[in-house]
């Protein structure tokens, strides 16, 4: 599917180029690269002009003229009340702030810090619709509720537009769902509605080295996740039960969302990868598109004008020196690693890596989908 979509793409803007040479390109080409000469005689491209011949064709014998990205940037824009606001929803999504973790580099969905500014552009009246740019392989169930549920409040009060990237896919699509409308790229890949859990276990390693954990327990459960042991079935069966409650509850959450059927989730879900085209007839989403579409659809369904508008993206562009700052800290904290992995001092190195497990260990049942496990 995304390589049909590929290639009707390129023949549709590309009319002096066949079906049978781009396939033959594509599928059987006979060298690795080609000259910019027998481009345009296969049609792949227009004309071969070096720099200064391309300057003199754009400004058609007077003076070029032209923009930097900086100076375009730097533009003044047309003053207008009405703010569409555009959030993006970048990398895996976690629990908590970004601020609890210690060796946070700013990456990801952080889902306190998502839902307050969720909450921020819900009270803010000159902002009148939201479209969330959502690029994401999904992440924390437990995060993707929070985020979720937020969405539905701002729905209350104004249209939300969900616009897909490259991938809107488990915890992704479930902060998707609820949109008042949803907007895919073809090549999108999206659903992957499912839940995953994965405990590593090293008890075979322990018998290698005769090694082994003795504890002082109370409960049950009290040392369910014993990286020293193997899940038994009666785990497993636990474990299971727990994913199923999440499953169900996406389940529920995307059924309400998009109205979809008990037959027509199914045929849906199970953890199942789709494209953007493929999402489109299973009603996972409501049409093709890019960002533009996403703002017109907001305009429309805000009754707002498209060309009156001023569109504001967040979580704001960071200043130079903060983006520094953040930088130095993420070398910073590839630093600390490789000090502590060579740390002399004992307790020093088991309390770093207690406060590491402990942040990384506060939910274990994850949405992120797909998986390649062996």
């Amino acid at each position: 599917d995304l390589y049909d979509t590929y290639t009707s793409e390129i023949l549709e803007s590309r009319s002096a180029l066949s079906d049978s040479v781009l396939t033959r390109l594509i599928l059987h080409p006979e060298r690795l690269v080609i000259t910019g000469a027998e481009a345009v005689t296969l049609g792949l491209t227009d004309l071969t002009l070096d720099w200064g011949e391309l300057r003199d064709r754009l400004s058609s014998g007077g003076e070029f003229h032209s923009v930097s990205p900086v100076r375009y940037a730097r533009a003044p824009l047309p003053s207008a009340a009405d703010e569409v606001a555009v959030v993006f929803a970048e990398g895996t999504i976690g629990y908590g702030s970004r601020d609890d973790n210690l060796w946070n580099n700013g990456d990801g969905v952080a889902s306190e810090n998502f839902v307050r500014q969720l909450r921020e552009l819900r009270e803010d009246d000159g902002v009148k619709t939201v479209v969330l740019r959502v690029n994401s392989p999904g992440g924390s169930a437990l995060a993707s509720d929070i985020i979720l549920q937020e969405l539905k409040r701002l729905k209350l009060k104004k249209p939300v537009v969900v616009s897909m990237g490259n991938v809107a896919a488990s915890g992704g699509y479930y902060i998707s769902c609820a949109a008042s409308q949803i907007i895919a790229q073809p090549n999108t890949i999206t659903g992957s509605i499912g839940v995953v859990s994965v405990i590593p276990s090293a008890q075979g390693l322990y018998e290698k080295l005769g090694a082994r954990v003795e504890t002082v327990e109370k409960g049950k459960w009290a040392q369910f996740f014993r990286l020293d042991r193997d899940f038994s079935p009666e785990h497993e069966a636990v474990l299971g039960e727990y994913m199923k409650g999440i499953y169900d509850e996406f389940l529920g959450h995307v059924g309400a969302g998009r109205g979809l059927s008990g037959e027509q989730l199914s045929a849906a879900a199970d953890g199942r990868v789709w494209s953007g085209k493929q999402a489109l007839d299973l009603g996972l989403v409501d049409e093709l598109g890019g960002m533009e579409a996403a703002l017109d659809k907001a305009c429309e369904l805000a009754e707002v004008e498209r060309g009156r508008i001023r569109i504001e993206h967040y979580p704001k562009a960071t200043g130079w020196m903060e983006f520094l700052m953040d930088r130095l800290d993420g070398a910073a904290f590839s630093w600390q690693v490789s000090l502590f992995e060579t740390e002399t001092d004992r307790d020093l190195h088991q309390a770093v890596q207690y406060l590491t497990d402990f942040y990384q260990r506060r939910d274990f049942v994850q949405t992120l989908m797909p998986l390649d496990i062996p």
